[in-house]
């Protein structure tokens, strides 16, 4: 931990870090790292974590560290097993070297400018944290994409998110990704993911509300979820 520490405060030159972590996506990794990659936002770190599932996945990573323009920004941390999602995570948190984080799951696509919309708007507000919208895509039935849209809101306080969040949790759907957070306040904060098989994000989330005394709500669809079968979430 001491190394990670010296190490994160030598090399703490990026405003954000995007963390992936990676296991078994290799049919949707290249859609999901091509659009982070994609982003308008100039300063960003890569931070992949490999949770060993030997599909390919992480060849597909490589090959964009090797070769694409932005692959100086790209870290991969590889696990010494398969660890879960939480262990990922955690990992994640405590290696990061952005001032602010940014998680998405490797399934999944954002939006260009999706950086630059949460930072500009975190920044401008002095905030902990920027949400942006989402959109769900049912890659199992095929129906209409599920929109999630939140109201453009500034909440202050403590316990403002929290109240808002528990009154509003019809339209309120937080999840793990999507959010662009202050690290010095995670990491004070002492948030991290429980060791579980699912739903591990619930915890995770919920505390975060509870914490959170400066928060921004955007509507901008900045996030594209893929529901598909087989996906952990979707079996939870």
């Amino acid at each position: 931990k001491m190394e990670t520490v010296i190490r994160r405060s030598m090399n703490a030159h990026y405003e954000v870090t995007i963390g992936i972590p990676v296991y078994r996506s290799v049919q949707y990794i290249d859609d999901a790292f091509k659009s982070a990659l994609n982003q308008t936002f100039p300063n960003i770190e890569f931070l992949i974590v490999d949770d060993c599932g030997s599909d390919g996945s992480m060849d597909i990573i490589a090959n964009y560290k090797n070769n694409h323009p932005r692959g100086k920004d790209i870290r991969i941390i590889a696990n010494e097993m398969n660890r879960g999602v939480s262990y990922c995570r955690n990992r994640i948190i405590d290696e990061a070297m952005g001032k602010y984080l940014y998680f998405m799951d490797s399934d999944d696509t954002i939006e260009p400018d999706t950086i630059q919309l949460l930072f500009d708007s975190l920044t401008r507000n002095h905030a902990q944290i920027a949400y942006g919208s989402y959109e769900i895509i049912d890659g199992i039935n095929h129906s209409s994409p599920e929109i999630y849209q939140k109201e453009a809101l500034v909440l202050n306080g403590q316990d403002e998110l929290a109240m808002y969040a528990f009154r509003n949790n019809h339209v309120f759907h937080v999840t793990t990704c999507n959010h662009l957070v202050d690290m010095e306040f995670l990491r004070q904060s002492k948030l991290k993911f429980i060791d579980a098989s699912y739903w591990e994000d619930l915890v995770y989330t919920t505390e975060m509300v509870i914490k959170v005394e400066r928060a921004v709500l955007l509507p901008n669809i900045t996030y594209h979820y893929l529901r598909r079968p087989g996906s952990l979430s979707h079996y939870s």
